[in-house]
């Protein structure tokens, strides 16, 4: 008995192989005609392989695609829509070849360069949420990588914004579905080890998607600048709802670790500045040994541009959001943070001071909110591969909020009225929520834990031994800072005139306020 998706494809075969456009596509034709004597031949499905039946019937389809025959591209859509709710081609077992499964059978047919209209392209997203959704589909990398190219080559051909929208939101569904499936509500039982393994090799799917994202974000190469920023956009959009629908316990998989510092993070660092003149960079000790800057202008002494960001607009603020998602995932794990202070320093520090204002309203999102400001400078967990006693550990602990506060001391020299002001809000935040955290708020149990024993340790300390170890950290710092200004009350007084002449009245407000 037919069910009513097999008539369904048998009729798209009929109507596809009586098309007009099919007269001088004899191949295609006859491709139809001999899918559609097996469908009818009952003892020959029984005798084929499943993965051979869907073959067959997906190469009059496949044969389509090749022509780029964009009138027959209905045909297509329809019949594979009826081939997923159709069991004669529902295997009883997954194929042990991946070439052979169902799921990538159609993703392979779907990977063609051919420049589809834009309502078929409505129709192919449509189909490709169906068949996420549907029983016979196979999540694996193969899967995710072929409809993260298919989406990619989608969006080089549409013409509608409509249609890019679409299309925006098919991939961003499917991944966020995706990776929103490690969290698992169920609680298992702890000997349950195929649900564990399982898990295990999903994570290995996402993982090894995630690094090909990154490697198609780096090789995209479009003559037309528009189209490089909406497929960069794409790339960077999947990305960001990838690491937002991960699970906080993600980080404890070294894997995760390993893409994040050697794949994440340094294509993201070359997208924000790589600059393809290397004259544009410029290193800040040279200007303060040639008397241009002093040293409260300058933030860390590392080198800057002298040129505008390559990345500016909405793809410059995906960016920023996937750092402050970076910071929600690996920030409070020890051996993370030098990479994301390369990352930050790119954002905050590399650019020239005037064109800092989005990546400053960024970091003040940031720092509003006190479980990331400690993610930026509490205390950290020490993985596996991080070696070193627990003291030098606190000490680099706040590396990453001296850069970020060195960003904002540079900005409030900037000529950018808007710029100083995104400084002032970023200052704000950051008062804001260390009073939070000073009530205890947003602060992890481990963390909690941490600063218990610092204060453990500093009540074991005589009165003496506290007052001694004081003493010493006075005097060596008053010793530096004797060393670097000979004179701190002329320095001052030179800032002083130098912040009233340069700026206005509403940045001399902010500059004061700042200080204050």
């Amino acid at each position: 008995m037919k069910t009513e998706a097999s008539s369904g494809l048998e009729s798209s075969l009929s109507l596809l192989s009586k098309d007009p456009a099919c007269s001088k596509l004899k191949h295609i034709k006859d491709s139809c005609e001999t899918a559609i004597d097996i469908l009818e031949d009952v003892s020959k499905i029984r005798s084929m392989p499943v993965f051979r039946l869907r073959a067959m019937c997906l190469s009059p389809f496949e044969m389509v695609l090749e022509a780029k025959h964009s009138k027959l591209y209905g045909y297509v859509l329809d019949g594979i829509s009826s081939m997923i709710q159709d069991p004669r081609f529902i295997s009883d077992e997954l194929e042990k070849d991946e070439d052979c499964q169902f799921t990538n059978q159609i993703i392979s047919l779907l990977q063609t360069n051919c420049s589809l209209p834009d309502d078929v392209l409505l129709g192919l997203m449509k189909f490709l949420l169906a068949f996420f959704n549907s029983k016979v589909f196979s999540v694996n990398s193969f899967s995710l990588k072929g409809i993260m190219e298919i989406c990619l080559n989608a969006q080089r051909t549409s013409l509608q914004s409509e249609t890019r929208v679409a299309i925006r939101g098919t991939l961003l569904q499917i991944y966020s579905s995706v990776c929103a499936s490690l969290i698992d509500k169920s609680e298992p039982d702890d000997n349950d080890q195929c649900y564990y393994r399982g898990i295990n090799l999903l994570r290995g799917d996402i993982f090894e998607t995630l690094s090909h994202i990154v490697r198609l974000m780096e090789g995209i190469q479009e003559v037309s600048q528009s189209i490089f920023n909406i497929k960069l956009g794409l790339c960077l959009d999947v990305l960001l709802t990838s690491l937002v629908s991960l699970p906080l316990s993600i980080n404890q998989d070294s894997r995760f670790l390993d893409f994040i510092w050697q794949c994440l993070c340094p294509a993201l660092i070359s997208n924000l500045g790589n600059p393809r003149n290397l004259k544009t960079v410029t290193s800040a000790h040279d200007k303060i040994e040639e008397g241009k800057l002093s040293l409260s202008e300058v933030g860390r002494g590392s080198g800057t541009s002298t040129q505008p960001p390559n990345i500016v607009g909405t793809n410059a603020r995906i960016i920023y959001s996937i750092s402050a998602e970076l910071l929600r995932h690996v920030g409070c794990i020890a051996s993370m943070r030098p990479v994301l202070q390369s990352l930050f320093h790119r954002m905050l520090l590399f650019p020239p001071s005037n064109y800092r204002l989005v990546p400053l309203n960024s970091l003040c999102e940031i720092v509003l909110n006190p479980e990331r400001l400690l993610d930026i400078c509490g205390p950290t967990i020490a993985d596996e591969k991080q070696s070193g006693d627990n003291r030098n550990r606190r000490e680099s602990d706040i590396d990453l909020l001296k850069l970020i506060v060195d960003a904002i001391s540079e900005s409030v020299y900037s000529e950018n009225v808007h710029v100083c002001s995104a400084a002032v809000s970023c200052v704000c935040a950051l008062l804001s929520s260390l009073s939070a955290i000073s009530r205890g708020e947003g602060m992890k149990p481990f963390q909690i834990e941490e600063i218990s024993s610092w204060v453990d340790s500093f009540e074991l300390m005589t009165p003496d031994e506290m007052s001694l170890r004081t003493t010493r950290r006075i005097r060596l710092t008053h010793h530096k800072l004797s060393q670097q200004y000979r004179k701190p009350e002329e320095i001052y007084i030179r800032l002083v005139k130098q912040s009233l002449s340069q700026f206005r009245k509403s940045v001399g407000t902010s500059y004061i306020i700042i200080n204050t």
